[in-house]
């Protein structure tokens, strides 16, 4: 199958493909809803848009499907999302099988290709359960390094700031320890709103937004399978299941039932340890509402520079430099293209190879999943 009509390159027309794409799946599910909620003040033209089909006969099964949470790895997650589409309406048992959609979980960060929000908010930083109980403070290691994480002034050129970031690299991993520095910025932030990672001081309102859908929708039905799609770490040419660190079974046990041969969980001993993790929150939510329900909450994630010590470290200059980029900017074209085309290739690259793998590794995945949950 040709792929390339999966991507796209613009919010605008993202947005106007997943539109037309409800006639085809009222076409199945007769009881289908649009929705548009308008996210920003200042910018009519954004909102997140969800598309819920609700089973012909009755409530059985229901499947999840977000994309953007992360602003721009929407482009990829789109791209999946209407794959799945093509691919799995016709296997659904539209009798027992709702579906929800949910396309640019953040819109403007879609839409204006930042990772992160209009206030400048990591959406899967911003899921805390309890924010009143919550320790903002928690990341003592970030602190100690924000001014290297987080580094002020305009960016001279490309030259000096390459330089400066690997002298200050250095200093930072001797100053903190490398197991401390590689958890320090991915772990979440909450303390410097203009510092990557940063999961704000209380719930935005896209936050609020997937909760309540949440609220509304899971409780009537006996199984649920949310699927988050994300871009950006984990090795190039393997998509990473990546489960949250509350699932209860063990990764390799799912290799095996899923048939799918990259299964993590998101702690330091797999993958990655985070705070303010939707799907983390999510699990807690069913815990506290719906034991009674099946659910599976699981994140899919794309890599693209690699999973190597010098992949590692140019995924987190290419951070820290487009976000220094967003709030001081620079005189320097060079330096600004290169930052750009650096961020854009770390969440959405252009590599025909690379979309093509992914494309197949979504199948695999997801078809495993829903194979062994006795779905399709």
């Amino acid at each position: 199958m040709n792929t390339d009509k999966y991507f796209l390159e613009n919010y605008q027309e993202s947005k106007q493909r997943f539109l037309k794409s409800f006639d085809d799946i009222k076409n199945i599910w007769p009881k289908c809803e649009y929705h548009e909620y308008p996210i920003s003040k200042d910018d009519k033209s954004i909102s997140i848009d969800t598309i819920t089909a609700y089973p012909n006969e009755y409530n059985k099964n229901l499947i999840i499907i977000t994309t953007g949470e992360h602003g721009i790895e929407a482009y990829v997650g789109v791209a999946m999302l209407h794959r799945f589409i093509d691919t799995y309406l016709s296997q659904l048992d539209s009798n027992n099988t709702g579906i929800l959609l949910v396309h640019g979980l953040n819109p403007w960060g879609m839409k204006y290709k930042r990772r992160v929000n209009e206030n400048n908010i990591d959406l899967n930083r911003n899921f805390i359960w309890n924010w009143n109980r919550f320790d903002k403070k928690i990341n003592v290691f970030y602190k100690k390094l924000h001014k290297f994480f987080a580094p002020e002034g305009e960016i001279k050129n490309k030259t000096l700031n390459d330089a400066v970031f690997y002298k200050n690299l250095i200093q930072s991993i001797l100053k903190s320890g490398i197991s401390n520095f590689k958890a320090a910025p991915i772990l979440g932030q909450y303390e410097t709103p203009n510092g990557i990672y940063y999961g704000g001081n209380g719930y935005e309102l896209s936050t609020e937004y997937m909760i309540d859908l949440y609220n509304h929708h899971v409780k009537n039905f006996e199984k649920i399978i949310h699927i988050d799609i994300h871009t950006g770490y984990g090795p190039r040419n393997q998509m990473s299941i990546v489960n949250s660190s509350l699932e209860t079974r063990k990764s390799q046990d799912l290799v095996e039932k899923f048939s799918y041969p990259l299964v993590q969980k998101a702690n330091l001993d797999e993958f990655y340890a985070i705070q303010g993790d939707m799907i983390d929150y999510f699990y807690r939510y069913m815990k506290e509402n719906h034991k009674d329900k099946n659910y599976y909450g699981t994140c899919f994630e794309f890599g693209t520079f690699g999973d190597s010590l010098g992949a590692s470290i140019k995924s987190l200059k290419t951070m820290i430099d487009e976000n220094r980029l967003y709030f001081n900017s620079t005189k320097d074209e060079k330096a600004k293209e290169k930052i750009e085309d650096d961020f854009l290739e770390m969440f959405y690259p252009k590599d025909k190879e690379w979309r093509e793998k992914a494309t197949k590794d979504f199948v695999h995945a997801i078809e495993g999943i829903l194979r062994y949950e006795t779905i399709i």
